[in-house]
């Protein structure tokens, strides 16, 4: 073996993994968005999660949001968009769902199955909590065709 391969193979055991997580954009027939506070950090995010190995980023798209809300959903989400979300250790990335006209959502229905969700919320578009994280906004505003598509989370 040449001597920059080697090299390039033991870089490649000392650095980090790139990881992967999902979230989805969940939105009703009366026009609310799915919301989940979680325990650990502040703000309100679409609900979300890591990909588990031997997982696609649409299955773990649903199961987040199952295991996060308690929703299970009739239709599989669509794929909007990946990111890069530098924020996190800078080899983050996420796949980006969205579950459009979904059949009316009894709120009471809804439960935070998950330990580190705090709570779970169902939020009228045009009126979100003041608290809401900035890429809620960034992509709602994204999949309303109001923003292009950004790169970074």
């Amino acid at each position: 073996m040449r001597l920059g391969h080697l090299i390039w193979r033991a870089r490649a055991l000392v650095r980090p993994h790139v990881t992967l997580g999902v979230q989805c954009l969940v939105i009703d027939r009366a026009d609310r968005v799915l919301l989940v506070r979680h325990t650990y950090t502040p703000k309100w995010h679409f609900p979300g999660g890591g990909v588990d190995a031997h997982e696609s980023t649409r299955t773990a798209a649903v199961r987040e949001l199952r295991e996060e809300t308690g929703l299970v959903l009739s239709a599989a989400p669509r794929f909007f968009a990946l990111y890069w979300n530098k924020a996190l250790a800078g080899r983050d990335h996420v796949a980006f769902f969205v579950a459009e006209g979904v059949a009316e959502i009894d709120p009471a229905a809804l439960r935070a199955q998950a330990l580190e969700i705090a709570e779970v919320r169902l939020c009228p578009r045009d009126a979100l909590p003041d608290d809401v994280g900035n890429s809620v906004r960034r992509r709602l505003a994204e999949v309303a065709g109001e923003k292009p598509i950004a790169e970074v989370w």
